[in-house]
């Protein structure tokens, strides 16, 4: 696929997409010059933002995965399933793998903590983008258990702790960026130990 040549903010017709601006500018931010060919989004909602999607990456994959869905959406591939459900996960995306996953779904510490885990081992392609939105919400009573913005801490501790311990070490992570919606982080594209590419 072509690097794209819009940004998702030029998608005006998208207006009711319940994603803060923040969230786009990140995405442009992040994705301007990178190929982009599967992308898989967990909590598809009324469908408008893989409907932007789409729209701005015409010629990938382009998968939405959540408990209930209510509609179509051209071009994309939907499954019912929440998103900590992997064994049924599993048998839905096959050998499909990604270059972008972007969970904007429980926000909650558990949920998201189990779907990470799984997607980044299994489903994120090498050099590929995990997106965490609405990191900073906690959804449900307040007795949800562990605050869902734990886990972007313990993410930060994960990209920092090899660095600190052992100088010049290397993170799990290639890449995290922070913004006040959304976490991004980025996989090493190669997973033998050497530095990778630029």
């Amino acid at each position: 696929m072509k690097i794209r040549e819009q940004k998702f903010l030029n998608h005006s017709t998208f207006e009711d997409s319940k994603k803060p601006p923040s969230v786009w500018q990140a995405y442009d931010d992040t994705f301007i010059d990178k190929r982009v060919n599967s992308l898989l989004e967990f909590g598809v909602g009324n469908g408008q933002c893989l409907r932007r999607i789409k729209a701005t990456f015409p010629d990938a994959l382009v998968v939405g995965v959540d408990k209930r869905i209510g509609m179509g959406i051209q071009g994309v591939q939907l499954f019912e399933c929440r998103q900590e459900n992997t064994e049924k996960l599993d048998g839905y995306v096959g050998d499909m793998r990604f270059d972008v996953i972007i969970d904007d779904c429980a926000h909650q510490y558990d949920a998201a903590r189990s779907c990470f885990e799984y997607c980044w081992d299994k489903l994120l392609n090498p050099g590929g983008y995990y997106c965490l939105e609405a990191w900073a919400r906690q959804y449900g009573d307040n007795n949800c258990g562990t605050p869902f913005h734990q886990f972007i801490h313990e993410l930060i501790d994960q990209m920092g702790e090899p660095v600190w311990r052992d100088y010049g070490g290397r993170s799990e992570f290639a890449y995290m960026g922070i913004w006040d919606h959304v976490a991004i982080l980025q996989k090493h594209r190669e997973t033998n130990g050497s530095q990778p590419s630029q």
